[in-house]
């Protein structure tokens, strides 16, 4: 079966954009959308995590019907990796839902509102509601999972989401900005498990780009480069060379006006970055997941742009270009 080259853009407060890449088309829906993700075993199938609930796609994003959880905000969706009738929906306030039915019903894994500190966990900005940022499945053990929550930290689970603990900070340590005990800031947006070494583990966080090389048990800062940015939203980790790593960062949280956030670009593992794009800056990414790599070429990337404009570049991030594509007018892309 041939495979479709399409990108999906989840743009907040106008939709979802369904852009062909070979047929220059479009395909705009919904009125609302924070992410969206296609099936991995069915590329006309898709959800979307909306302000209101979850959306479900079987044509290739023509048509959506509401599929539950609109008593809740949607924030990361994430489809398990062997059965892709199982999703996990993280949402604001900070809970987590699993779908084991191809999609029609929710259930909550409770483990996630029985963690200790809970309660101080909270959003920095009105309405101060925490929310789940994050998900990560381990790609050979699948009882293995991380949330990341802005802000509440870093969380595994061992078993499938059924219990939780902290691998961000001491599980006995007091809830506070700055772990004691690991060095991490816990205003945390983006987890990432190495496609190479599950054990390595990279979360992008409100001060810092964070690195953890034993599943969690103690991390490094890694985002000391001169001059860069230190509020971290997309974490890109190459598929085939371990040691390139795509990042972007902010000066503050990119909600900010004329908040520029460049991007950056490691190729030794984190050691050192340089920042790329540059020859079209300034750059204003709203979305935690705007930056993407394409899955069946690890040169090409896309960004999505908080004016609404799409970028593509095809050797590796050394060059870019805006794509001619129309999208809804003045959307904030948030997920690519």
């Amino acid at each position: 079966m041939a495979r479709s080259r399409k990108l999906l853009v989840a743009i907040q407060g106008k939709g979802v954009s369904v852009v062909d890449l070979e047929q220059k088309t479009v395909v705009n829906n919904l009125n609302d959308c924070i992410v969206v993700a296609a099936s991995p075993g069915d590329g006309e199938t898709m959800i979307a995590g909306t302000s209101k609930g979850v959306y479900k796609s079987s044509d290739g994003g023509g048509t959506w019907q509401l599929k539950g959880l609109e008593q809740v905000k949607i924030f990361p969706l994430a489809f398990h990796p062997s059965d892709p009738a199982t999703i996990y929906a993280g949402a604001e306030p900070a809970l987590l839902f699993r779908r084991s039915d191809g999609g029609e019903t929710w259930s909550e894994l409770e483990g996630v509102r029985k963690l200790p500190g809970r309660s101080k966990w909270c959003y920095p900005a009105p309405p101060y509601i925490a929310h789940i940022k994050g998900i990560a499945i381990h790609p050979e053990d699948l009882e293995v999972m991380y949330c990341s929550i802005e802000e509440g930290g870093v969380i595994q689970s061992l078993d499938a989401g059924e219990s939780w603990r902290y691998v961000s900070k001491g599980e006995a340590e007091t809830f506070r900005a700055v772990s004691r005990v690991t060095g991490v800031y816990q205003d945390c947006h983006v987890v990432r498990i190495s496609p190479h070494d599950p054990d390595n583990i990279f979360v992008s966080t409100g001060d810092g780009l964070y690195r953890s090389d034993d599943c969690g048990k103690n991390w490094r800062r890694i985002d000391r480069g001169y001059r860069m940015k230190k509020y971290f939203g997309p974490v890109v980790l190459h598929p085939h060379d371990p040691k390139v790593i795509f990042t972007a960062a902010s000066a503050a949280p990119p909600s900010g006006a004329n908040n520029e956030r460049p991007v950056y670009k490691s190729s030794d593992g984190g050691i050192n970055f340089k920042e790329i794009a540059t020859e079209i800056r300034p750059l204003y990414i709203v979305g935690w997941n705007g930056l993407v790599m394409d899955p069946l070429d690890a040169e090409s990337l896309y960004f999505g742009a908080a004016n609404g404009k799409l970028y593509n570049s095809a050797d590796g991030g050394e060059s870019w270009r805006q794509l001619d594509v129309e999208l809804p007018s003045e959307g904030r892309i948030r997920t690519l």
